[in-house]
């Protein structure tokens, strides 16, 4: 890792290029160098959306994509032909599908890419066109899965349910058809052949429906295919060709008849020769049918077939050993050439640039590190390689868990995945300055034998002791746990420079599985404890057995001192119990909380010398325990549990766990969607414990006296909305002792604001500042706090995770100045010309944000979510009272961002085509918050919401 500055901005790995997020001093991010890799790409099943990875563009150049290492995003580069990269863009997997399933090389140097889960329905679905420079030209979240260009400067993209046509410029919807209401995971497709189109779809009914469409979208006709798999592969030369079940149907393409159908099973279609005849690869065999009549012209054997493709009048395979040219009229094989590396994914055969293709893949045999891309030109005629690519190293995120020492220290480690096996990256920021105190690269070894060591949990498990750090990762066999597996490695690393002390590796013989591991406990000498769960085989017909061990690692060298293994769990499948989660007890014990497989107590203090139980604790026998202990001040610890309708807790001694008192109150649990659990808490000057929940959608706190009188004080922060969820994620404390709460405010179903909210001496919330922005759009930027200390009233230290289309997701760590510059109130309100629309309809929206305050601000920002993505057009922006305003409506909502005096306004107006629906209620989302700097009294008038009343069941629209 690198560490370099721009801007006031600290960063491990390249100059940063986007700016600081609002309020940030300075952030540090996690940033390794990396090849890009296809290693996560996995190939579609036979039925369903695909799954693309390459596209090769007529200039030689390809563009390729896949899930990273890191896991953080979805990478898409576009290579030259000399192997530099032009572009690389990076959009955040958390967000959006984690499938490339329709890829596209543009002419102009940029490229169009569909994200869709191949098993999954139209839902979240997304179009993403980057331009020539990579940067974002256009999204769209529209049904998608396959895309296909149309030389009228357009694009058509198709999902189960709709067929949408895109202006390729803009990503504006021309027009939409919709194709079924059922989302059915089988039958889908899409093919153009001059200015029609053609697209499968289902009814439910047990047959694949294709019809055709002129470029204008009139529908041509609807042929009936019988099938419950499969979709429209190819067209032609007067012919469209269906795959139904495992049989190829040939339909004319002047009105849709069944010319012929043959046995095709799961095959490969393209269309070569003069006469664009059909060549159908199944697994073992390359066949060329006649287009009249569907009989076998030739057809020629070839093991493990995995692509096929024409390029001008050559028929070009790749099985997983070999490549291979076929004679487009005989079938003969041209020539066939083994791989010299092994066996290999190969992804398809491109233009290469005169009498040369280009070809990607990669390799199949499991190695210790990420494969990189093997990008090679060919010789057409004799196969052989005449030039290999070595694209260059990228930038890629790493997934980083932080940790703040005794001295003011953020220590910090991530796991990546390089060429040469997994490796740790652990560095020490200073909390003030955010200067790197040490950075360590530290390769992870494989623990011995053939086994292949890759990331799988890349966010390692992390802990600080006085001069340590200890970190637990958990490591897969390349990353598969279903069939393999997998090791704890721990290892221990000074704190001043990082210098690894020792790792070791815990594994039991029997495991089937990739374990989990708790974070670790370093006692004061510097022994290690750590929780792991290892799944292992079970007696037929029990599935999902577990072991729960304890273990403590010496000091000096790791080794295992002693293991406590709970009994046995018979297991259910699909349920993994958690590590326990341990606490120190001083002395060189530990305090293991309730929950144990064959003991029925609240909590067990372990010997660290032996490993034997100092005491055992029944206090809350008979009763649902918690899974945490709480560790106060002097050294007891508060143990909990509940039942129905209460919870109860108690005060356990360190040294004999007996409970001082016992405490229990009624509590009223909450289910659905209205509860989001708890926050983070905090105890209180007097060990009471401060804890956040939210009941019915709304953010409470209760305030639990840890003194024995069962008193609990709840009450509710602020208003309540009936369009908001709002909740506490944490509550902090400055170092005056004043209360903070990080609260989130965000509509139910897109976009979301978290403010930092300062308590008065009665818990009422006083000026919130908006701290976290999340716009609910994959390709908006954004940077998510997770605080982890307030080192001064107007400071917050917080590891980050941040992403910034088209750079690399990223973890770091950022400090924040939360000083009040601007004490006011910014409102929205939104309304729309029309409260009942259909498809086709134009519905016309406006929005206007009024403030008002004590001082002006800069970098206010309005977001409002549409639910139709046909894009917007005629948009405008007003200020009044103000700076500039910028408007972006790439993604087909509104971004505004924009300065305010007191008492200015801004006006936004737009109109957007209405879209066909699968609800008949769909929203208008609004909302707006200024900078980090101002304090606003009032959050509930920052959202707004309109619920339109759209009409189903319609076909689709056309455009203007």
């Amino acid at each position: 890792m690198r560490c370099t500055a721009a801007a006031g901005v600290v960063i491990a790995g390249f100059a940063l290029a986007a700016p600081l997020a609002a309020g940030e001093l300075w952030r540090s991010d996690a940033v390794v160098s990396a090849p890009p890799t296809l290693d996560a790409f996995v190939p579609a099943p036979a039925s369903g959306k695909p799954a693309a990875a390459v596209a090769f563009a007529d200039d030689g150049e390809v563009v390729y994509g896949a899930l990273a290492a890191s896991t953080l995003d979805v990478e898409v580069v576009r290579v030259r032909a000399d192997g530099s990269v032009r572009w690389h863009y990076a959009l955040g997997a958390s967000a959006a599908p984690q499938t490339i399933a329709a890829l596209l090389a543009d002419a102009d140097g940029g490229a169009t890419f569909a994200l869709a889960d191949p098993l999954e329905d139209d839902r979240f679905n997304r179009v993403v066109h980057v331009d020539a420079d990579g940067q974002t030209g256009w999204s769209r979240a529209l049904p998608a899965g396959w895309l296909a260009r149309l030389p009228s400067g357009r694009i058509a993209s198709a999902g189960y349910t709709h067929l949408d046509v895109l202006d390729a410029a803009s990503g504006d919807v021309v027009w939409q058809r919709s194709l079924s209401r059922v989302g059915n995971g089988a039958v889908g497709g899409l093919a153009v052949d001059a200015k029609d189109l053609y697209v499968s779809s289902t009814l439910g009914d047990g047959t694949v429906r294709t019809r055709k469409y002129g470029d204008d979208g009139d529908l041509q006709w609807e042929a009936a295919t019988p099938g419950d798999s499969g979709g429209v592969v190819a067209a032609g030369a007067g012919k469209v060709y269906v795959r139904a079940g495992s049989q190829l149907h040939a339909l004319d393409a002047a009105d849709g008849h069944a010319a012929w159908s043959d046995f095709a099973g799961s095959s490969i279609v393209r269309l070569g020769g003069a006469a664009a005849e059909p060549i159908v690869a199944t697994a073992y065999t390359v066949s060329r049918l006649a287009a009249g009549d569907g009989s076998t012209r030739w057809s020629t054997p070839l093991a493990d077939i995995r692509s096929v493709d024409v390029i001008d009048d050559a028929l070009l395979v790749a099985t997983s050993s070999v490549r291979a040219r076929l004679d487009m009229d005989s079938g003969a094989i041209v020539w066939s050439v083994a791989y010299a590396d092994g066996p290999r994914l190969p992804f398809g055969f491109g233009p290469g640039g005169g009498a040369q293709a280009r070809v990607l893949s990669r390799p199949i045999a499991t190695a210790p590190g990420i494969a990189r891309a093997i990008d090679e030109r060919i010789d057409l005629a004799s196969g052989a390689v005449a030039a290999s690519v070595q694209v260059a190293a990228i930038e890629h995120g790493i997934d980083t868990a932080s940790v703040l020492d005794d001295d003011g220290h953020v220590l910090e480690a991530g796991a990546s995945q390089q060429v040469d096996g997994p490796r740790l990256q652990l560095r020490a920021i200073d909390g003030a300055s955010g200067a790197a105190l040490w950075q360590i690269d530290d390769a992870i070894a494989s623990p011995g034998g053939d086994f292949a060591a890759s990331v799988l949990r890349a966010r390692p498990a992390i802990a600080s002791a006085p001069g340590v750090l200890a970190v637990a990762q958990v490591i897969g066999d390349t990353g598969r746990c279903s069939s393999n597996a997998g090791w704890v490695r721990v290892a221990a690393y000074a704190s001043a420079n990082g210098e690894r002390r020792w790792a070791s590796w815990l594994r039991d013989a029997d495991a089937s599985y990739c374990p989990y591991v708790s974070e670790p406990v370093v006692d004061d000498a510097g022994n290690a404890f750590v929780s792991v769960v290892t799944l292992v085989a079970c007696q037929t017909p029990s599935l999902g057995c577990q072991r729960r061990t304890l273990y403590k690692l010496g000091a000096s060298d790791g080794a295992v001192l002693w293991r406590h293994d709970e009994g046995l769990d018979a297991g259910m499948e699909g349920l993994v119990l958690s590590p326990h989660v341990l606490a120190s007890s001083g002395g060189g014990d530990v305090v293991v909380p309730g929950g144990f497989l064959d003991n029925q107590a609240s909590a067990l203090r372990v010997s660290g010398a032996d490993g034997s139980v100092v005491w055992s604790s029944h206090v809350f026998d008979g009763l649902a325990l918690g899974d945490a202990l709480d560790r106060l001040g002097d050294g007891s610890f508060i143990a909990y549990a509940g039942a129905d309708s209460s919870y109860s807790w108690a005060r356990l001694d360190a040294a004999t766990g007996a409970a001082a008192w016992t405490s229990t109150a009624p509590w009223v649990p909450c289910y659905g969607a209205g509860c989001s659990g708890y926050g983070t808490a905090l105890f209180l000057p007097g060990d009471d414990k401060l804890v956040p929940f939210q009941r019915d959608y709304a953010p409470w706190l209760k305030r639990q006296h840890d003194d024995g009188s069962g008193l609990v004080d709840e009450w509710m922060l602020g208003d309540a909305s009936p369009i908001l969820s709002s909740w506490v994620r944490q509550v902090l404390r400055d170092p005056s002792g004043q209360l903070h709460v990080y609260l989130r405010r965000g509509h139910r179903f897109t976009g979301s604001v978290s403010f930092l909210a300062a308590l008065d001496a009665q818990g009422n919330l006083l000026g919130q500042q908006a701290f976290y922005p999340y716009d609910a759009d994959p390709l908006d930027a954004w940077s998510y706090p997770e605080p982890l200390a307030m080192p001064a009233p107007d400071r917050v230290l917080a590891r980050t995770l941040a992403a910034r289309p088209p750079l690399p997701t990223t973890s770091g760590v950022a400090l924040f100045d939360t000083s009040v510059t601007a004490r006011g109130n910014l409102a929205v309100a939104l309304d729309t010309d029309r409260m009942r629309v259909g498809a086709d309809m134009p519905l016309t929206f406006h929005l206007r944000v009024t403030y008002t305050g004590d001082a002006p601000v800069a970098g206010a920002r309005l977001v409002a979510n549409l639910p139709w993505a046909s894009g917007i057009t005629g948009a405008t922006c007003a200020v009044q009272s103000g700076g500039d305003c910028t408007l972006d409506t790439r993604t087909g909502n509104v971004r505004a961002t924009f300065d305010l005096a007191p008492g200015g306004t801004v006006d936004v107006s737009g109109s957007v085509r209405v879209l066909d629906a699968d609800r008949e209620t769909p929203a208008i989302t609004a909302t707006t918050y200024g900078p980090t700097g101002l304090a606003e009294a009032d959050t509930i008038d920052n959202f707004a919401r309109i619920d339109v009343i759209q009409s189903l069941f319609v076909d689709g629209f056309d455009g203007d």
